[in-house]
């Protein structure tokens, strides 16, 4: 359902969340991707001694490709080590072994070393090898411990039975003492309970009391009432509070059989609980590497808040401290639901994709029908780190402006996705164009064209490490950090950054902040006139470029009032920059200053002053001249007229008037956001860069939604989660190990080769 969205606390560190994303309004208002997008997390983590900084990110999931091979060099010097230790210890070991026998043989009688050496000799010349005769395949070999009698007219006693797998246990070399383990014994199957009946009759074991089958190839546990084995038809069978336990995730049913020779299985009534989802199918049959779900349902029975936004606008308005009764949602009720009603959904797992397509869906809210599709496709990687689906797009980009048109996305290599979108665009003009956008788990690269202004537009960005990351563009705008968000003819740049805080650096509640960022890269001069930029002159000129930028900023003064809506943050930041151009000139760039942040009641605010002094000797004007001069103040604003209406703003103005475009005001943007705290859409339009952007933004609560369908398919479910073995940096610290609990009563089961992936 569209419930109530999860907003920050009432905290310092709540607020400084606030304060944070309003000092990243500017960069985030011109680092709109192609199409709205869900922000699920599906492949950023924030870090929070680099916030403030341009949101670079570390992938949850996916290895960037220099981590991967970091991770590599490591583990192989660390295990060539680690052997190399091992060997040490094995020689002084041996060493040792040696010493202490030549000390023994010092001690001992003429008498004794004679009659030692020649037993030695006796068992050299005549040493005789065991042979194990190969046991016949039967039902059951039985080993059992503190069991109980049971008697049956129609069965053989368990003590026959217990004396029948004694004898099989000495043929097969298994040893007795503490739990039973068995010299090898790859397919075996392991059984516990309390009461176990054989039926020579109808080939049949019966085991009741709390019988626990476990299957060592697969790791899957079984748990029911009542189980048995056919050992003809070579079929499993479980009945009565079902479960199969596979790691966490433990599957629920009435009844269920499963086919050893078939490899298939059959469940009644079965729930599992996924994704934060309770599924229940009145019958799942799994065969032929699919599971088959029919008659069934997915709730959501917990609160779960997934945010969606377009991130044309960057700032979270909802996220102001809010009081409860003054939040606004579109269902005031709180019970609101959302059912989707399809005939058929079907999973595909690939190698590297995992494909959901819904088809003859209805999608409703609060049993108001709202539309039907035939056939969606979402597509994701193994680990869900983003996805994509064949829904339109609507949004606006600078140099491009509005555009709407379809979607249609394809799989390509490395678990990533390309999707394609003709469309409409305006911009001053109508036109047409289109555009490319792939996205992996370590990237997100567009590539735009548009005729109503006849330009191409290029942006990306490719994760390398987890501090470490290439930016490239054209006739796009790029991010610079504190020096604004700017735009090259092109550019290609690898960035590094990092930040540390240290906590209550001059008393309590008083953080220092110390960031820095490390770039070098090949950027040409834009050669397109933007209107901040009209007094100036491009010199087209293509050059290296290698920056340095740090910044300190130090909290000085810090207060907050939940209850009344009031909240103050003062601080001091000093700011540097250092930049070589390939053509020998450079910049310097240094400034300092007061930030002050502020809310009260619904107006919040962030303002700051800067002092700087510069020498610019940029080869390219256009794209990287310092235009906030030697004297600057910025302003940040956000006011929240009603549960339906905030209106926000922010402007940089140069006022010492040295700007090298002749202009005062450097940034000057607008933001207005329409509609209850869970469902916003979001205007903007700014000034500077001429352009108008349009965002929605929805917090989802996925309490009560419902899926129901006729029927779910899963192909290749082994596939579902990654293949591909996971880069992990290997130690060999010691670590203590967890006594293992013992078991009262263990049976080994012979059965016709189970070691296939799933049941």
């Amino acid at each position: 359902m569209l419930g109530m969205p999860a907003f920050a606390e009432a905290t310092p560190e709540g607020n400084q969340q606030i304060i944070n994303d309003m000092e990243r309004l500017q960069d985030n208002l011109f680092m709109a991707p192609v199409v709205p997008i869900p922000e699920v997390d599906y492949s950023i983590k924030t870090i929070e001694d680099t916030v403030g900084m341009e949101r670079y990110t570390v992938t949850k999931n996916g290895t960037p490709m220099f981590k991967k091979l970091r991770i590599k060099i490591q583990n192989y010097y660390r295990i060539k080590a680690h052997e190399e230790d091992l060997e040490q210890q094995k020689r002084e070991a041996e060493e040792f072994k040696r010493l202490q026998a030549e000390e023994n043989e010092d001690d001992l009688t003429i008498e004794e070393l004679t009659d030692r050496n020649l037993k030695k000799i006796n068992n050299e010349n005549n040493g005789t090898e065991i042979e194990t005769e190969k046991k016949e395949k039967n039902i059951f070999s039985f080993f059992k411990k503190n069991k109980k009698q049971n008697s049956n007219t129609e069965t053989e006693t368990v003590n026959k039975t217990n004396s029948e797998s004694q004898e099989d246990s000495n043929n097969s070399k298994i040893e007795l003492s503490g739990t039973v383990t068995q010299q090898s014994a790859p397919n075996d199957v392991q059984l516990d309970c309390d009461i176990v009946q054989y039926y020579e009759a109808r080939n049949e074991v019966e085991a009741i009391g709390n019988p626990v089958l476990y299957f060592p190839p697969q790791d899957i546990t079984l748990k029911a009432d009542k189980i048995v084995y056919n050992s003809i038809s070579n079929i499993i069978k479980a009945y009565g509070n079902v479960q199969i336990l596979k790691g966490n995730e433990p599957i629920y049913g009435d009844f269920i059989q499963i086919n050893l020779n078939e490899e298939t299985s059959f469940i009644e009534n079965m729930t599992a609980e996924k994704m934060m989802m309770r599924i229940h199918a009145r019958n799942a049959q799994s065969a032929d590497n699919k599971i088959i779900l029919e008659e069934g349902n997915m709730h959501a029975a917990k609160p779960f808040v997934a945010r969606f936004k377009t991130r044309i606008l960057g700032t979270d308005l909802t996220r102001m401290v809010i009081n409860e009764e003054d939040r606004s949602v579109l269902d005031q009720s709180g019970q609101a639901k959302v059912t989707l009603n399809a005939k058929e959904i079907d999973v595909d797992a690939d190698k590297e994709h995992n494909v959901v397509t819904v088809k003859d869906a209805d999608l409703s809210y609060n049993d108001r029908h709202l539309l039907h599709f035939r056939n969606a496709k979402i597509y994701t990687n193994k680990h869900n780190d983003y996805f994509e689906a064949n829904y339109p797009e609507i949004g606006s980009r600078s140099n491009l402006g509005m555009f709407l048109g379809p979607g249609f996305v394809f799989k390509t290599p490395f678990a990533s996705t390309v999707k394609l979108i003709p469309f409409l665009n305006y911009k001053n003009d109508i036109g047409v164009g289109g555009a490319i956008k792939y996205k992996s788990s370590t990237n997100q690269t567009e590539f735009m064209y548009g005729s109503a202004e006849d330009i191409f537009v290029l942006r990306g960005k490719q994760q390398l490490d987890d501090n470490l990351y290439l930016q490239y563009g054209a006739n796009s705008y790029l991010d610079d950090w504190f020096m604004g968000n700017r735009m090259a003819k092109y550019a290609a740049e690898l960035v590094y950054n990092k930040g540390r805080r240290v906590k209550n650096f001059l008393g309590p509640k008083m953080d220092l902040t110390f960031k820095n960022r490390f770039s070098a890269g090949i950027m040409e001069d834009n050669d397109r006139a933007q209107y901040d930029s009209k007094n100036m002159t491009s010199t087209g000129v293509t050059t290296p470029r290698f920056k340095y930028m740090s910044e300190l900023n130090q909290t000085l003064y810090t207060l907050g009032n939940k209850e009344e809506l009031k909240y103050a943050d003062v601080g001091l930041v000093l700011q540097g920059s250092a930049a070589l151009y390939g053509t020998g000139e450079t910049q310097f760039v240094g400034r300092i200053g007061p930030r002050i942040h502020t809310q009260y009641k619904y107006w919040m605010q962030d303002i700051g002053y800067f002092a700087s002094a510069y020498q610019d000797d940029s080869p390219m004007p256009m794209f990287d001249a310092y235009r906030y001069g030697h004297s600057n103040l910025y302003l940040r604003e956000a006011l929240r007229i009603n549960k339906y209406f905030t209106i926000a703003y922010a402007t940089s103005i140069n006022l010492s008037d040295d700007a090298p475009n002749k202009k005062q005001w450097q940034e000057n943007a607008f933001i207005f956001a329409l509609g209850p705290d869970d469902f916003k859409i979001n205007l903007g339009y700014d000034f500077i860069r001429q352009n108008t952007y349009f965002g929605i933004s929805v917090a989802l609560d996925t309490k009560n939604t419902n899926i129901n369908f006729d029927k779910m398919v899963i192909k290749n479910p082994d596939k579902l989660a990654s293949n591909e073995k996971e880069i992990k940096e290997i130690s060999f610290e010691e670590k203590d190990s967890k006594e293992k609990v013992k078991r009262t009563y263990a049976e080994v089961i012979e059965i016709e080769d189970p070691s296939r992936e799933e049941l």
